[in-house]
């Protein structure tokens, strides 16, 4: 999957995007479904990030089309200026010609990653890119076998690298061994005997999850939390 920078005008109205469901927009002839675009207005900078609904078709109008849909904005956007002092002419010469000539281009990893960084918003948290991940794997399953084959053949060997935050909640170890020693190796939804034991101590294992998330203001209690397996684990949360 790649990254763009699309170049529009204000004109356009690219903040409409946000409003619709299903938006063509144009785009690179190299643009497949499951990439993803970061949108410069001229004279404004970097205000938005897109995800791309579809292949690059011809159209009448632009030279090439996609279908796009809203991911997020950013505020205040990411000034022309930020990205010259940020990112050398020998890294991506596109922001030092001021986008002269371009409607989308791709942006290298190394530069993605730096852009990520000039603002808060574009930092992913490690929930936004695992829920990336799997619309796009989702996406990729609703293509033809002879399409995902054919983007496999021009696909990179090696995954890009990004930074992500996260948010850690210090949770309490005595809830975690009371629930443990409460399942005595039987998971505490399906009843079966945990799948392995820990290679550390031999205790079986089983992971503690919480009923109510403590994201969600859930308590980190004995009462609030129930000892799994794997497969019930995972079941609770994708499932």
């Amino acid at each position: 999957m790649s990254t763009y920078l699309f170049i529009t005008k204000e004109e356009y109205e690219p903040e409409l995007v946000a409003s619709n469901d299903d938006v063509s927009w144009s785009c690179s002839k190299t643009t497949r479904l499951g990439d993803t675009a970061l949108v410069y207005v001229a004279g404004i900078g970097v205000c938005f990030e897109w995800r791309v609904l579809s292949d690059a078709e011809k159209n009448d109008e632009w030279p090439y089309v996609c279908d796009v849909e809203f991911v997020k904005s950013f505020d205040p956007p990411i000034t022309i200026q930020e990205l010259l002092s940020a990112v050398t002419r020998e890294e991506w010469k596109p922001p030092h010609l001021n986008f002269r000539g371009w409607r989308s281009i791709t942006i290298p990893a190394d530069v993605l990653k730096t852009i990520r960084t000039l603002r808060q918003n574009l930092a992913y948290s490690l929930k936004d890119a695992e829920q990336d991940f799997a619309e796009k794997v989702a996406q990729s399953l609703q293509l033809s076998a002879v399409q995902r084959r054919s983007r496999l053949k021009t696909a990179k060997k090696y995954p890009d690298i990004i930074e992500v935050t996260t948010t850690v909640f210090i949770r309490n170890p005595d809830v975690v061994a009371e629930v443990l020693n409460r399942a005595k190796g039987h998971c505490e939804s399906c009843g079966k005997i945990a799948p392995f034991e820990r290679a550390s101590n031999g205790t079986p294992y089983l992971e503690v999850h919480h009923r109510v998330r403590l994201a969600d203001n859930g308590e980190d209690s004995v009462e609030n939390a129930i000892a799994l397996c794997l497969n019930c684990h995972r079941k609770v949360h994708f499932g």
